[in-house]
């Protein structure tokens, strides 16, 4: 996914002159919340940039910006019962996606159509188990790295929506501060 794809994928309202007061306001509640949750991530530590400084090139290429950092998605030690072979062969069955580090953006791409992968249920080899669910048994991990600092690959798809949610309300807030009465609606990304 790029920036214009993105873009295009989403949609717009029209703020009241009345509403664009509390608009601004509630915009700037999501953006602070926004921040604070993505600051708060143990993740943050092992990055050369934090989470909340990124920028929206960073953002929509998260999956590969952190492998870029050192980062891999390996097996979450907690739950043993797949391996990461397993876990590319449901991304290609379920999603046809060859590439694990692009999961974020089949994600996004998905919910912005109204879809949201990690609600399925996919077919395991001798039981059925909720995306969600095999999410979490991978984690972002790097060298030196504690298990508790690794995050699961669905607290990841969050800190995604949570990124984009961000970015989208400081638009919003751009916008209706140039007196412009169009914004975005981020209503699937909260």
């Amino acid at each position: 996914m790029n920036k214009d794809q993105l873009f295009s994928l989403m949609t717009k309202e029209v703020v009241k002159e009345k509403d664009v007061i509390k608009k601004i306001e509630d915009q700037n509640k999501i953006i602070e919340a926004g921040k604070r949750y993505v600051s708060q991530l143990s993740i943050n530590r092992y990055l050369s940039k934090k989470l909340a400084d990124f920028e929206i090139d960073e953002i929509i290429d998260l999956f590969d910006d952190i492998r870029y950092a050192g980062f891999i998605i390996n097996e979450n030690q907690l739950y043993l019962d797949l391996d990461i072979e397993s876990f590319a062969a449901i991304l290609e069955e379920e999603f046809n996606l060859d590439n694990m580090y692009e999961l974020d953006n089949v994600y996004i791409e998905n919910l912005l159509n109204g879809r949201d992968i990690t609600k399925e249920v996919v077919e395991l080899i001798d039981e059925k188990m909720s995306f969600a669910d095999v999410l979490s048994r991978f984690v972002f991990q790097s060298m030196g790295m504690s298990m508790g600092d690794t995050p699961p690959l669905m607290i990841m798809l969050v800190v995604k929506k949570a990124l984009l949610r961000t970015y989208f309300a400081e638009k919003n807030v751009e916008s209706l501060i140039n007196g412009e009465r169009e914004m975005y609606d981020i209503s699937v990304l909260m």
